[in-house]
């Protein structure tokens, strides 16, 4: 019988080297689509946050959903807080109420299930009913801890999205230009109500603040999941995905220890995308 005849050595490697040329084809392609899905995701749960922040007011007598997030003292019990405001997302906590927000105080940094019960907890969650709508599935937070602010790997932050405290939001100087009622919204189609960002201390505490009026520009960070693109959710219910081309908002976004930046180009598009987006009201049309 004639023994079969095997494959010569330059036909394996003939054969390797086509697989390793699919493999450098596929692979790319794969990550396009991987990221395009991600961009589907965040946009979809951008939309119904936006569209349940508008339906909140029109339950509520016309009244914005409160944008921002407590931040208390460790083991504080928050059914203590008398007559808080409406709260869109509560801070984690236990299932007594007990605050676990504090990344650095005893019993240490909240736990996963602490983070989601402070979004089930808040005044926006009854719109949308599944808590995985807060979060980005392109969400890199876990790359960025430890760092300096928060010494735990475990401590990720979980929600993606932040209200802007012109919507309703922290307002200590009781600026005029913040809207409390949809109805103070100027040109809604404009106006965005979410932002992506990140906090290197393990939750979104607070709202997304933005100041043109300092000397240079600040704002808290904004972060780029989508290849230098981020998701913002406005005031008509609608969502779309911004590139950024600015150097500042870009090495801002890749530097975990940075949560507040300032801006040098006030003339970029990306700068001005922000200012136009940012206020909602102008102060002479409040009552």
């Amino acid at each position: 019988m004639k023994a079969k005849k095997g494959f010569t050595l330059i036909e394996l490697l003939a054969v390797i080297a086509i697989i390793a040329l699919l493999i450098g084809i596929i692979l790319p392609a794969l990550k396009a689509a991987k990221i395009q899905a991600q961009m589907v995701i965040c946009m979809t749960n951008l939309n119904g946050l936006s569209k349940a922040w508008i339906a909140f007011p029109n339950d509520n007598n016309g009244n914005l959903v409160n944008g921002n997030v407590p931040v208390y003292t460790s083991g504080y019990n928050i059914l203590n807080h008398q007559n808080p405001p409406p709260y869109w997302v509560s801070p984690p906590q236990d299932e007594n109420y007990i605050y676990t927000g504090s990344p650095t105080q005893s019993p240490g940094p909240p736990t996963l299930e602490q983070k989601k019960l402070g979004i089930i907890r808040g005044d926006l969650f009854p719109y949308i009913g599944n808590v995985e709508s807060y979060r980005c599935p392109g969400d890199l937070g876990r790359t960025m801890v430890p760092n300096s602010q928060n010494p735990h790997p475990e401590n990720v932050n979980y929600r993606s999205y932040c209200i802007s405290d012109m919507m309703n939001g922290w307002n200590p100087t009781k600026d005029r230009r913040v809207a409390a009622k949809i109805t103070h919204i100027l040109n809604p189609g404009n106006k965005f109500v979410f932002v992506e960002t990140f906090d290197p201390r393990g939750w979104l505490m607070g709202g997304w603040r933005f100041v043109p009026e300092s000397a240079p520009p600040q704002s808290d960070t904004l972060t780029m999941w989508h290849k230098k693109r981020s998701g913002f959710g406005f005031a008509d219910g609608h969502a779309e995905m911004h590139t950024w081309t600015d150097p500042d908002i870009i090495r801002s976004a890749e530097n975990p220890n940075v949560d507040w930046f300032s801006y040098t180009n006030v003339n970029s598009d990306d700068y001005k995308f922000l200012v136009r987006g940012y206020i909602p009201v102008q102060s002479s049309a409040k009552p």
